[in-house]
């Protein structure tokens, strides 16, 4: 993986970057996709399987794929779907990397038993 923009803080706090991401060795590369425009969400990774080709290049759950092999996505699963499964030994994606918000610090009560 590699970093293509520095980490930005969005307008509402969250923190991303943009990270070129390389898979090799062909299918299956151990992730599953969900949303894209037909249902009003943007493409995430909802799943990686352990020990996979994405895993070891370090996708995780909530990454957004904006890009894969070279084709900026219009945003449809349709599409990214195509793509991924058209890729044969290699699937270079741009993904957009989400950072958890940092929350203003607040009191958490803990009672231990």
């Amino acid at each position: 993986s590699e970093t293509i923009e520095e980490p930005t803080l969005g307008t509402d706090g969250e923190k991303w970057e943009l990270v070129d991401v390389v898979l090799s060795g062909g299918a299956p590369w151990g992730f599953t996709l969900r949303g894209g425009l037909e249902y009003q969400e943007p493409l995430i990774i909802t799943k990686v399987e352990e020990g996979s080709r994405a895993a070891s290049a370090q996708l995780q759950v909530g990454d957004e794929i904006v890009s894969i092999n070279a084709v900026p996505l219009s945003g449809y699963r349709q599409e990214a779907i195509c793509l991924v499964k058209s890729s044969y030994r290699t699937l270079a994606q741009i993904i957009i990397k989400f950072y958890l918000k940092i929350k203003p610090f607040s009191f958490l009560i803990l009672t231990v038993f």
